[in-house]
C-alpha cells in the first residue's frame, strides 16, 4: 500500500498497480530508500511529483527522483527526516551526558523524541560550527558506538548498542540461497595499535604504555594516533579506543547474498528463518566453502 500526500501533507491518492517495489535499509545510519515503478498514465500519476510524500504501512518518504520512458516511470524516495534536517544550531555541546540526554536536547522543538535507549555511558558531543540535528545524530552514532532506527510515522528514534539478534537463522544453499554468495574483503585502514589522545594532551596508561594493541589478526605493528579533544576522562578514552581498535584490527569482510524469504512464504518457517536488519546469521555455502557468522548490514 502506497499513499501519496502533497507537500502540505494533504492526502491525494492511494496508488494501485505499481511494480518492482523495493525498500533498502542501512544498518550503519538507520536510513532507508524506497523505489518502485508506476505507469506514466496510471491513476494518480499526476500527483507523483518531486518533494511529495509517500507512505507505506511502516514509514513516510520524500520523493526525490523520477525517471523512465513512455509507459513506465521509476520513482526513488528517501526516508522523511526533514524535521531533523531543518533544525540547525550555530554551535552545539553537551558535556559528559548520556546519548538520551544529548539527543533529547537536540530534538527539542522538532516533534521527534528518543524511544528505546539502552546506552548509559556518558560522553561529550561538541560541534563548533553550524550543524543540523542530523549532524548531531551522526556524531552520536560514532561517539557512543550506537545504532539507530527511525520510526517516521511516530517520529521516534531508537538508540541502542546493537540492532537485531542472533536467532540461529541460516542462509544456506538448497534451502534459501538462490546462488552462491559474492565475496569481498579489504584491509585498507587496518591498524593493530592505537595511541589515543584527549583534551590538553590527555593520554592513557596501560602497563606503562600510552597505546594499546590488538594482534588477533595480524602480528604487524601498524600504529594509529587517534586524537579527540572531547575526551577529558582517561577511562572513557581507553574504553572507546579499545572498541575502535577492535573494529579496525581485522579486514572488513562482506558477502552479498540473494535470499528467498521463506519466513514470509510459509508460516512453518517463520520462527526458524525470519531475519531483519542487524541480525546475526550463519552463512553456509558448500560451493564457496563458507561457514561463517555474519551480521546483516544492508537489506533490499
Amino acid at each position: 500500500m502506497l499513499q501519496v500526500f502533497s507537500q502540505e501533507h494533504d492526502r491525494l491518492c492511494l496508488l494501485q498497480g505499481y511494480s518492482s517495489l523495493a525498500i533498502t535499509t542501512q544498518l550503519a545510519d538507520g536510513d532507508k530508500k524506497l523505489t518502485f515503478q508506476y505507469p506514466r498514465i496510471g491513476m494518480g500519476a499526476e500527483y507523483l511529483k518531486n518533494e511529495c510524500y509517500i507512505r507505506t504501512a511502516e514509514d513516510e518518504y520524500v520523493l526525490k527522483e523520477i525517471s523512465g520512458g513512455k509507459k513506465w516511470r521509476t520513482y526513488t524516495a528517501q526516508l522523511n527526516l526533514e524535521d531533523l534536517q531543518g533544525k540547525s544550531f550555530v554551535a552545539f555541546e553537551t558535556v559528559e551526558k548520556t546519548v538520551n540526554e544529548c539527543l533529547t536536547e537536540a530534538l527539542a522543538g522538532t516533534g521527534w523524541k528518543v524511544g528505546q535507549c539502552d546506552i548509559s555511558k556518558e560522553r561529550t558531543i561538541r560541534k563548533d560550527n553550524v550543524c543540523t540535528v542530523m549532524d548531531i545524530i551522526a556524531q552520536c552514532i560514532k561517539t557512543y558506538k550506537a545504532e539507530i532506527q527511525y520510526h517516521t510515522l511516530e517520529k521516534v528514534i531508537d538508540v541502542v548498542e546493537r540492532v537485531g539478534n542472533d536467532k540461529g537463522v541460516y542462509f544456506m544453499e538448497a534451502i534459501n540461497l538462490r546462488k552462491p554468495p559474492e565475496f569481498s574483503s579489504t584491509s585498507t585502514g587496518l591498524y593493530t595499535q592505537i595511541r589515543p589522545v584527549g583534551k590538553d594532551g590527555l593520554r592513557i596508561n596501560v602497563n606503562g604504555k600510552d597505546y594499546i594493541e590488538n594482534h588477533s589478526y595480524s602480528p604487524k605493528n601498524l600504529m594509529l594516533t587517534w586524537k579527540d579533544e572531547r575526551y577529558t576522562i582517561e577511562e572513557s578514552l581507553l574504553e572507546d579506543a579499545t572498541l575502535k581498535l577492535e573494529e579496525i584490527s581485522r579486514p572488513t569482510v562482506t558477502y552479498e547474498v540473494d535470499v528467498i524469504d521463506l519466513a514470509k512464504a510459509a508460516d512453518e518457517y517463520r520462527e526458524i528463518l525470519a531475519y531483519g536488519i542487524g541480525d546475526t546469521i550463519t552463512l553456509v555455502s558448500k560451493t564457496e566453502e563458507i561457514k561463517e557468522k555474519m551480521r546483516i548490514a544492508v537489506i533490499t
